[in-house]
């Protein structure tokens, strides 16, 4: 009988508590045969996404901010942001909200004053709140569209209320 392999999953940001990958469980894991690693399918995905969205947040900076910028240390400056817990989607935003508004950004490590400026943030949550607003509008508008045999059991499409009539107590329960 083989002994079962773990590996380490490479992905800087791993979500599992346990970042050890057991290679004997296939759809667990992705192979990167040129990187010669292993990583969790999902973390996988999410690196992907990231350097995605690495590769948009160079772009912007190129075509709006200064195109003899070093990509290094803008990664650098990237990594930073990550590594203190803060969303690439939020840099992103940060960062197209400066090329909207016009702020004034003339290299990388200027860009931590627009990070954590106030009104930046307000703008950022009012978003995300108008993102999740539509996304329920958007899954209450499907339910309704589904006929009701579709509808798990016990959901209706209307909530029901019930209303309980209080006693009068007091000087106005003894006039009746």
């Amino acid at each position: 009988m083989a002994k079962r392999q773990f590996r380490k999953c490479a992905c800087k940001y791993c979500m599992h508590p346990d970042t050890l990958i057991d290679t004997d469980d296939s759809g667990s894991y992705v192979h990167d045969k040129k990187k010669k690693c292993y990583y969790h399918s999902d973390c996988y995905d999410q690196m992907i996404n990231l350097n995605n969205d690495i590769a948009l947040f160079n772009d912007l900076w190129t075509k709006h901010i200064s195109n003899t910028v070093n990509y290094g240390y803008l990664r650098k400056i990237i990594n930073e942001y990550l590594d203190r817990g803060i969303k690439m989607e939020y840099i992103l935003f940060c960062l197209q909200y400066v090329i909207a508004n016009r702020m004034t950004l003339n290299y990388p490590g200027g860009f931590k004053y627009y990070i954590d400026r106030r009104e930046i943030k307000e703008a950022y949550e009012k978003q995300e709140t108008q993102r999740k607003f539509e996304a329920i509008k958007k899954e209450q508008k499907e339910l309704k569209e589904k006929s009701p045999e579709q509808l798990p059991i016990g959901s209706t499409n209307a909530p029901s209320f019930a209303i309980k009539k209080q006693k009068e107590e007091g000087f106005g329960s003894i006039l009746k």
